[in-house]
């Protein structure tokens, strides 16, 4: 009897963890826009006038990032074009190095966003902020694939 009712407890117990950590404590979904932005608000301590001023440097980042990822799009599609046109190898080399110089304005684009989110940062935040910048190679890289086993690969 007492092994039953300790039993009951202990799942009890770890069902009211699992429906605490899914409603409470839901970690962000990776494709979710808005929870680079809930974390960098929560991490920094930031005030509602910095929420503001930073809500303001989103809306220009995203406005830079879809401009170089529709040219970078571009030149892929371009690129991957000479495959069936026969184009010579200058134009590829062209294009791969195009494609290059996109992804180098890219990463310029995320790192001004971040100058600018420094900028905004008082003086007792600057830790926090030093503490995020551990973090954010991961926060702008893309999400990994689910590749199915080698073995199940064509």
């Amino acid at each position: 009897m007492k092994l039953l009712a300790g039993s009951t407890i202990v799942l009890l117990i770890v069902n009211l963890a699992l429906v605490g950590f899914i409603f409470l404590g839901k970690p962000p979904r990776p494709g979710d826009p808005d929870a680079r932005k809930r974390i960098i608000i929560e991490k920094l301590g930031f005030d509602d006038a910095q929420v503001q001023e930073y809500e303001r440097i989103i809306v220009e980042h995203r406005a830079s990032m879809r401009d170089n990822n529709q040219k970078m799009r571009q030149l892929k599609n371009e690129l991957y074009t000479t495959l069936n046109n026969g184009a010579p190898g200058s134009v590829k080399d062209s294009l791969i190095l195009a494609i290059s110089h996109e992804q180098i304005s890219i990463e310029n684009t995320h790192y001004t966003h971040f100058q600018n989110i420094k900028k905004i940062c008082k003086q007792e935040q600057m830790m926090k902020f030093e503490e995020l910048t551990d973090e954010l190679a991961t926060f702008f890289a893309p999400p990994r694939p689910q590749h199915p086993p080698r073995n199940e690969r064509p």
